[in-house]
Parts: structure tokens; C-alpha cells; sequence
């Protein structure tokens, strides 16, 4: 699996709609994992859980330029979806985690 982690960042923040300052953060932990912080809320993830999301999600082609949005697309609700799971909320439902 390839694609941009600024790209997926970036596409967080726009479906978030929030304002400058206050942005989501995406970082890398000592181990190695990925982590996604919205104020107090973090989300610890790597890459074969994403890869899982997407398999879940009925999208399981081999990286392609023109799927990479698609790509963004989904990965961006999943992460959505698990930093508000913390107040009970699943924002995309269609998206299966």
C-alpha cells in the first residue's frame, strides 16, 4: 500500500472543517506507529490497520495513481470515525472498522 500521508492529513482536516490552529496531527511514534491527535483524543494506528480498513471497505486493488483519492477518501473517514468514537459517535457509518 502507497500513498501520501499529507495527502490523507490534509484531507482529515478539510472533512473536519477546523479551524487553523486547532488541526489534526499526524505523527510517528518510538514504535514505529502512526499517531493522530485531535486535542485530547489520540489514535494509534500502522499500517496493516489500515490496510484492514481498506480490505473491510471492499477496496482491495493494488495502489494505482487514479485510486490513490479513493484511498485518501476512505482512510480519512476511518480516522474521523476512531477519534470521535470516544464520544460515541461514528460521523461516516458506511465506513466498516
Amino acid at each position: 500500500m502507497r500513498f501520501n500521508l499529507t495527502k490523507l492529513l490534509f484531507a482529515v482536516n478539510n472533512k473536519l472543517s477546523i479551524p487553523s490552529g486547532d488541526e489534526v496531527e499526524l505523527s510517528i511514534d518510538s514504535d514505529s506507529l502512526l499517531v493522530v491527535k485531535m486535542g485530547e483524543v489520540t489514535y494509534f494506528f500502522d499500517y496493516k490497520i489500515l490496510q484492514s480498513i481498506l480490505d473491510k471497505n471492499g477496496f482491495n486493488h493494488y495502489y494505482r495513481d487514479e485510486t490513490e483519492e479513493l484511498v485518501i477518501d476512505i482512510l480519512g473517514k476511518h480516522i474521523i470515525n476512531e477519534l470521535f468514537a470516544s464520544l460515541g459517535r461514528k460521523i461516516y457509518p458506511e465506513i466498516k472498522g
